[in-house]
């Protein structure tokens, strides 16, 4: 506001505005006679905005590392075995029933014999009950000697001095005794985990927060900012649409099954439930796999039951089709503003998992004993790993050079391999390699009713529901893959002259 020298009257020079996406953030708008300045004419104008962030409250977990296993274990078997005796499993209301009356059992234990732990920003992996009581008696310490800081003899300074020596040191050896003995326990899957973390340039990656997100529109480019924006935005890049399918007729012939499939049974039950790693995030349940892993035993009379109906009568447990998806940055991208900079995590839940692992194991079996897929075929395969590919290709290489020829290698990055799937596409090239009836069946009833809720920034939104793709974060998905993409590597490209040979790419991209 400026004050005219000879009038006196007050005018506007310059245009004070508020972008219209922010109209509902301002408070207040007016000027502050009191706080014009010393030898000026204009007035300032002050304005009050809301910008509070809307607070994410800090979910508590249950911290099974502080557990009592006998504990636990003894309250598990008293639970169960006030339940009826299990009994075989005939129709949907049974399967319903069982299942939400065994989750039920589980979830009160886990409610009642688990310690609740609420994460804070200071919350470290390696820290102990003992580097707490040393962090407090240094600091006791040290307020008693500010309070003599004007005699520098005092005694107490040199208590202080080294009590903060003891606790550094301490702090040391086991910030060191933690990473030596998880790198000691560490198998094969994470020692590229271990080499990420070696490699990769200091970070504080559990602070990312998702920015606004950019997309195209067709021809526009549209920005997102609210969290159902962001939503709609993730869901859409992540979870396409399913395409409508060409090609396939509702009476194909197939060629005869390679068997009748197997019989799901107590002991690859208790295999399966044993080889889960301890302590994954668990599913919308909340039942880790710890509880299972621990308690196979007790367990395995109620789930054999449950999956021998799923398998044989093609019946599914609603609930345990619903996942998380947890919404994770993409380490080293340059901009955060675009979808491709993430990636997503399913979270499923740990007993619908274990069956899935069970019907890939048989799947894999008949696979291997059958020969139902291409012998260059290399992804997920038991036994073959990118060095048999490696190695493979160089052959080739070395041959066709010998022969005078000149090799050319197609390589094919596939984006989005498992939410673009199509399931008809699946369902049809598992029926023409042979794959028995009663899992191409269980295969195809997988996609329908799947429901996930994405989770960033500490937001779980609204659920979606999905119908089209692979389900993702279980080892069924691999070998599903394996025969949605065998076609690919079945294909052998010769071009003219005749010098030059081009030969499909001996593994799949996953």
């Amino acid at each position: 506001m400026h004050q005219h020298n000879t009038t006196k009257s007050w005018s506007r020079l310059d245009q004070v505005f508020i972008s219209e996406h922010s109209n509902h953030m301002l408070i207040s708008c007016n000027t502050q006679m009191d706080l014009q300045g010393v030898l000026t004419d204009h007035l300032p104008i002050v304005m009050v905005l809301d910008l509070e962030i809307e607070p994410v409250a800090d979910t508590p977990f249950t911290n099974f590392r502080q557990v009592d296993g006998e504990e636990f274990r003894s309250a598990l078997e008293m639970w169960i075995a006030n339940l009826l005796p299990p009994e075989r499993i005939t129709n949907q209301h049974q399967l319903d029933s069982t299942c939400k009356e065994l989750t039920t059992v589980i979830q009160s234990i886990i409610y009642k014999q688990v310690p609740v732990t609420k994460i804070t920003p200071k919350s470290k992996h390696w820290w102990t009950k003992e580097l707490t009581t040393l962090q407090k008696q240094a600091n006791k310490l040290g307020r008693k000697s500010y309070k003599q800081r004007s005699d520098p003899t005092y005694v107490i300074h040199a208590k202080h001095k080294e009590a903060v020596k003891k606790y550094i040191r301490m702090l040391k050896t086991t910030k060191q005794q933690h990473w030596h003995s998880w790198l000691e326990r560490v198998k094969d899957p994470d020692i590229w985990a271990v080499h990420r973390l070696i490699s990769s340039l200091a970070s504080n990656g559990g602070k990312a927060r998702i920015p606004a997100l950019k997309y195209r529109a067709g021809e526009a480019e549209k920005t997102v900012t609210t969290n159902s924006e962001k939503e709609a935005a993730l869901a859409k890049g992540f979870f396409p649409q399913k395409p409508q399918m060409q090609n396939i007729q509702e009476e194909e012939e197939y060629p005869k099954m390679c068997s009748k499939g197997g019989k799901v049974t107590k002991d690859q039950i208790c295999k399966q439930l044993k080889k889960l790693k301890l302590n994954k995030a668990p599913g919308p349940d909340g039942i880790p796999n710890i509880v299972l892993t621990k308690n196979a035993d007790i367990l395995v009379d109620r789930l054999y039951p449950i999956y021998i109906v799923m398998l044989d009568k093609n019946l599914h447990y609603s609930p345990w089709k619903t996942f998380t998806t947890v919404v994770l940055c993409k380490p080293g991208k340059p901009h955060y503003d675009v979808l491709k900079a993430y990636w997503l995590i399913a979270l499923l839940n740990t007993m619908w998992k274990v069956l899935t692992t069970i019907v890939a194991d048989q799947i894999t079996f008949l696979t291997e004993k059958h020969h139902l897929l291409p012998k260059n075929h290399f992804g997920g395969c038991p036994g073959r790993t990118t060095t048999n590919a490696i190695h493979l290709l160089t052959l080739r290489i070395k041959a066709t050079w010998h022969a005078g020829k000149v090799a050319a290698v197609l390589f094919l990055d596939i984006k989005g391999v498992f939410p673009n799937a199509v399931p008809e596409r699946l369902i049809y090239n598992l029926r023409k390699r042979r794959i028995p009836r009663k899992y191409t069946k269980f295969v195809d009833n997988m996609p329908w009713g799947r429901v996930t809720t994405l989770k960033f920034d500490g937001y779980s939104l609204a659920p979606i529901h999905i119908d089209n793709g692979i389900s993702q974060g279980d080892l069924l998905s691999m070998i599903m893959y394996q025969y949605y993409n065998a076609n690919l590597l079945n294909v052998t490209f010769w071009f003219c002259p005749p010098f030059i040979f081009i030969f499909p790419l001996t593994f799949s991209v996953i």
